[in-house]
């Protein structure tokens, strides 16, 4: 508990224990504008290595502006942009137009990460040095996964050159195409296709080992599972430059979810993880398109893997995998739902 003084959007000075400012004098009452947060947490600034600005080429979803706006409201003072734009960030040209207008619109620092493949198709290699000369702090294709394991072998040997991470989107897309959710007991009461866990750890460990022989720097985007935990934590013991990250609907929402009982899954939570199993009949909200995402919500037992995970060290961190989506893209089908 304590007061904060604010100079020129600087923190100028911090005191705790009955704050006593009599030496700022008149300037208290006069030129100093008083916020009152009691109760509030004032904490650095969050940074988000992960997120979707959808520009250009999707501002009907958001915009650089919009996006910003939204992150500064949460208490983040830097974002790190996927390049799943139109055009994709593989070129000098969309990426400087990227960084551009984040600093005439944003409201936060905005860092662009660029595409390993010649529009994230996962085909040819991006040009890395022209993007790393741009200002890129790294490549993905998230979204895509990189199917070639000879294309993502490239991108780690290259991107070592300049240091930068490559970060995967590990899926295996001849295991989840056409699929909606995880594969389970949700997956079966709704009569739908599911995603198995191997199609997230397959990849996993493929490019680890990739790593591991090119001596490249893997970034795992949005683990699920707790395979995938086990994996990175025997990658890092081995001491693979491997890093792992984990989004806050990962760490917090079970597949469940899209059953639609969402009250009685909070309340059996406060509880105990293990007894949500019985919750398998279809409540109000069943099929909740807002809650499709890739990788899909996972089981309770994988949610308890990936907060052991983040407490010992094996995730990172928290990134929020923040992807905006219109309404036509959610109100439809399960299915026709984008994720």
């Amino acid at each position: 508990v304590g007061d904060i003084l604010v100079v020129n959007g600087l923190i100028a000075e911090i005191r705790t224990a009955n704050p006593n400012w009599d030496h700022l004098g008149d300037k208290l009452n006069n030129q100093i504008k008083i916020i009152e947060a009691k109760g509030s947490i004032v904490s650095p600034g969050f940074v988000d290595a992960h997120c979707h600005l959808r520009e250009p080429g999707f501002e009907h979803k958001e915009t650089i502006s919009s996006g910003t706006r939204a992150a500064a409201k949460g208490g983040y003072t830097t974002v790190c942009a996927m390049p799943n734009t139109e055009p994709v960030m593989d070129s000098a040209q969309v990426v400087e137009f990227v960084l551009n207008k984040a600093k005439n619109e944003g409201l936060v620092k905005v860092n662009a990460i660029g595409a390993i493949s010649v529009g994230s198709a996962g085909s040819k290699l991006s040009q890395m040095n022209e993007l790393v000369n741009s200002g890129v702090i790294g490549f993905s294709d998230d979204g895509n996964p990189v199917n070639n394991p000879k294309l993502m072998e490239q991108a780690l040997l290259y991107s070592s050159m300049f240091g930068l991470p490559v970060i995967g989107h590990c899926e295996v897309l001849e295991l989840t195409n056409g699929a909606s959710v995880n594969e389970g007991i949700v997956s079966n009461v709704l009569g739908v296709k599911g995603i198995s866990s191997a199609s997230e750890e397959i990849m996993v460990a493929r490019d680890i080992l990739l790593a591991k022989d090119t001596g490249g720097k893997l970034h795992i985007a949005h683990a699920s599972t707790s395979g995938t935990v086990k994996l990175v934590g025997l990658a890092k013991e081995q001491g693979i430059d491997v890093t792992c990250e984990v989004t806050p609907h990962h760490l917090t929402l079970p597949e469940e979810v899209l059953l639609g009982n969402i009250d009685d899954i909070y309340d059996v939570q406060r509880d105990s993880r293990d007894s949500i199993s019985h919750l398998v009949g279809l409540g109000p909200n069943a099929y909740m398109t807002n809650a499709k995402v890739s990788p899909p919500l996972r089981s309770t037992k994988d949610i308890e893997e990936l907060i052991s995970g983040l407490k010992n060290g094996i995730i990172d961190f928290i990134a929020t995998d923040h992807a905006p989506h219109s309404n036509l893209d959610k109100f439809c089908t399960l299915d026709d739902a984008a994720n």
